[in-house]
């Protein structure tokens, strides 16, 4: 084991210092999990990692090649984007490959990545079907300022990982956004770097000492992710705890053009140095942190987790010409709704602009399972801004029934931030006695608060809660 470790060592030139690499390794998690996962690499068996999290996991981590038989099995599970393309060189895969790729090659180890932009966890808390089973080692960024509303859903997640494979490694990888060019990312508080120097005052705070609110959400102190990882002994890979004051104090190779992408939010990594930096944390931490208290592994069944369990088909961005293994809504009718392509601007969705513009997604549960299924509910995420935006109403159509919400984009602050909205359903049994088919029509309101009515859609997610045998039977290996 010792000659595998130094191996990788030799060679490697990391771009920070050790200082700062451990700073960033902020709990160790559970040895036990760690240990089983290195004696199975050991003994010559593949390992098995699931990345889940934002457009930091899903654009930038990578992931290993995926045959056909690959795709069939994780296929549900990987980002719409990068589904059937090459696979992403990303910081995780480099510091993957140059660990266990070097110490235990195998033609076996993957990398399913199934981060995509705007992700939250409550996405992947609802998406249960998202998170696969038989893995080795899960990873999760959950997110990028902690609000209130999500300390339940990264919980969920956790125990969901240890439903799903409970000897299974867990990873927290806890990023940051330093502050924002031009845009100000919290409301209330004018935080960003256009024209302004990359230091204290103008980053963005870290709320660890009190909770804040704010009129339009509440922050929580970060540590608080934290404090949860560590109870289900998962590791925590802070970004945030490591790099920190060398980002505050100006230090040579911490300064925006050094690690960020230009016009970026704030957290996306460059293709030189950013993902080298994150590369190195990976690499430090898969060969150094093998210590830590020993616990026993904790274990839940489904039944322990919730009375259904839910299977999810989800309609995003990336969906757009993109992974044909996923479960999705069908777009069964629009009326002036168009594809909005700001990705300079990280603002890609689905738009309507004049009051009675509106579309309809229908999902059919009846491909995945004969069962009837009587409850759900629709997780549906939207941008908010201070320009040019008005208000939408959800309802439900045919085979479904919800109460009727209405979502409002506008904002005070000078801001753009992307909301969720979460409506439970209720499905109706068709003229057979089936409950498979529920629709969901969002329309532009002739109302608003700004000069325009804009309301524009990232992500659309039902959540279909099946009784336990279909889903299991049905869910992805």
């Amino acid at each position: 084991m010792a000659a595998r470790i130094q191996k990788v060592l030799e060679g490697w030139e990391p771009v920070i210092d050790r200082e700062v690499m451990e700073l960033a390794m902020a709990h160790t998690g559970s040895s036990a999990k760690m240990l089983a996962l290195l004696d199975k690499a050991v003994s010559g068996e593949p390992i098995k990692v699931q990345l889940l999290g934002s457009s930091v996991v899903g654009s930038f981590a990578g992931r290993t090649a995926l045959s056909e038989t690959d795709l069939a099995a994780y296929g549900a599970a990987v980002s719409g984007w990068d589904a059937t393309g090459s696979a992403k060189d990303g910081y995780f895969k480099q510091a993957f490959e140059a660990t266990f790729g070097v110490a235990f090659p195998h033609d076996g180890h993957r990398i399913i990545n199934s981060g995509t932009g705007s992700a939250t966890v409550e996405v992947y808390a609802g998406c249960s079907s998202t998170v696969l089973r038989g893995m080795d080692m899960y990873v999760l960024e959950p997110t990028i300022i902690n609000i209130y509303k999500y300390e339940k859903s990264f919980e969920t997640v956790l125990r969901l990982f240890a439903t799903r494979s409970p000897d299974a490694h867990v990873v927290m990888w806890h990023m940051f956004r330093w502050c924002s060019i031009g845009v100000n990312s919290i409301e209330g508080i004018s935080n960003f770097c256009s024209d302004k120097p990359f230091n204290y005052d103008n980053m963005l705070p870290l709320y660890t000492a009190e909770t804040v609110r704010t009129p339009k959400r509440t922050y929580v102190p970060n540590d608080r992710f934290a404090d949860i990882a560590e109870y289900y002994g998962a590791s925590v890979i802070s970004v945030r705890n490591g790099f920190f004051h060398a980002v505050a104090q100006q230090a040579d190779g911490f300064g925006w053009d050094d690690m960020l992408e230009p016009n970026d939010i704030g957290v996306h990594p460059n293709a030189e140095r950013g993902t080298a930096m994150l590369r190195d944390l990976w690499i430090f931490y898969l060969r150094t942190c093998r210590v830590g208290m020993v616990c026993t592994p904790l274990t839940l069944t489904d039944n322990e987790m919730r009375g259904k369990i839910s299977t999810c088909y989800h309609w995003d961005i990336a969906q757009v010409g993109g992974n044909p293994y996923v479960q999705a809504p069908r777009m069964v009718d629009n009326s002036g709704f168009e594809f909005v392509d700001e990705t300079a601007k990280h603002k890609l969705g689905l738009a309507g602009m004049e009051p009675g513009d509106n579309v309809v997604f229908e999902v059919d549960a009846g491909d995945f399972a004969d069962d009837e299924w009587r409850e759900g509910q629709l997780t549906l995420m939207y941008l908010t801004s201070h320009q040019h935006m008005g208000r939408g109403r959800i309802e439900c159509l045919g085979g479904c029934g919800c109460e009727t919400t209405e979502i409002e984009g506008h904002i005070e602050t000078k801001h753009s931030v992307i909301e969720s909205e979460v409506i439970p359903l209720v499905l109706k049994a068709d003229e057979l006695g089936r409950a498979h088919k529920c629709q969901v029509q969002v329309t532009v309101l002739d109302k608003t608060k700004s000069e325009g009515h804009k309301v524009k859609l990232v992500r659309v997610v039902f959540d279909v809660f099946l009784p336990r045998d279909a889903a299991r039977d049905g869910a992805t290996a």
